[in-house]
């Protein structure tokens, strides 16, 4: 049996429900509209509970440093250079060209801060501080060396240039559950730890390392110790299922969940009119469908190991027990 698409699902829930079938998701009113919510809600339950074998996924980045530039005097800036390596190429720009050292620190600080984003690299994320007329420079994870070097032309007591350690880098946009995060240079897995926990024994930022654990703090990844070289890792985890948008969108939930999630779908429509006993009835029938669905995966994830097909893994290791983001619900 194939996948439903997500207008097939809307119109199995309305027959049932008495309702004439739609031809169009994307022109809903009423009820159509409100079991469109209910199917991306039921995939966010799901989500929770299991983890569905096709939602794993695997991420190749590397350690990086961040470039920081300090406007200390913009008065002594005139024609002054800054050069910057990234990924191997340099990038140049120049007071009075690119970049004009003018009314104040902060102001030449936030100039300078708009050249650097005039620039072609790619993945970069330029943040300035007016308030100490600081720039960082920070590249997003990827599989490449980032901020190899920076230099200027004055003589640094007008304006301070500096590669930094960074120990922060941004999980990826799909991310749902940590699974392990592997230092493929050091061939070690970087084990859970606690970000209040490296703050205490990090707390200026000054240890530098072998990084040896991990925790997710926010949006992003957080090593400890800070790195001092450059190391490939190597993220594995399950991402979240996109939400169903087209009438030709299929969940990326697997097929064993989704008779499943089109019960708890049904159940909530009938809570929804009022006729609980029947939502009572759906919901038995949902927890049963949900059990087959959960056995049926764990059967699958106990078949599956992890090999990555780019890099010789220290050892090939089964899928482990996840860990939730910091910012998931409990």
């Amino acid at each position: 049996m194939a996948k439903r698409t997500y207008l097939e699902m809307h119109n199995i829930i309305l027959r049932r429900i008495n309702e004439d079938d739609i031809s169009d998701v994307t022109t809903t009113t009423g009820k159509a509209n409100i079991i469109g919510d209910l199917i991306n809600e039921g995939q966010n339950m799901l989500f929770a509970e299991s983890n569905w074998y096709p939602l794993y996924k695997e991420r190749i980045f590397q350690t990086s440093d961040d470039a920081v530039i300090v406007v200390e005097d913009y008065t002594g800036l005139s024609l002054a250079t800054i050069t910057i390596s990234y990924n191997g190429t340099s990038y140049v720009i120049t007071e009075g060209t690119d970049f004009d050292a003018v009314t104040s620190n902060t102001v030449t600080a936030t100039a300078i801060a708009s050249a650097l984003s005039a620039l072609t690299w790619s993945d970069v994320t330029i943040k300035s501080n007016t308030a100490s007329s600081s720039i960082v420079l920070k590249a997003d994870p990827q599989n490449n060396v980032g901020f190899t070097s920076i230099a200027t032309s004055d003589d640094e007591t007008n304006v301070d240039v500096s590669l930094s350690n960074n120990d922060t880098y941004a999980i990826p946009t799909d991310f749902g559950k940590s699974i392990a995060l592997v230092d493929f240079t050091n061939s070690t897995v970087l084990r859970p730890g606690s970000f209040k926990h490296f703050d205490l024994e990090n707390p200026d930022l000054g240890t530098s390392g072998t990084p040896y654990e991990y925790s997710i703090q926010g949006g992003n990844y957080r090593l400890h110790p800070i790195p001092s070289a450059t190391n490939i890792m190597l993220e594995k985890y399950w991402k979240e299922p996109v939400a169903l948008a087209a009438n030709s969108d299929l969940s990326e939930l697997p097929l064993e969940a989704e008779n499943a999630l089109i019960k708890w779908v049904e159940g909530e429509i009938w809570l929804y009119l009022n006729n609980s006993q029947k939502a009572q009835l759906i919901n038995q029938k949902f927890v049963q469908l949900l059990n087959k669905a959960v056995d049926a995966n764990e059967t699958i994830l106990d078949q599956m190991t992890v090999v990555n097909s780019t890099y010789h893994s220290p050892r090939n290791m089964p899928l482990a027990q996840p860990r939730l983001p910091s910012h998931y619900p409990r």
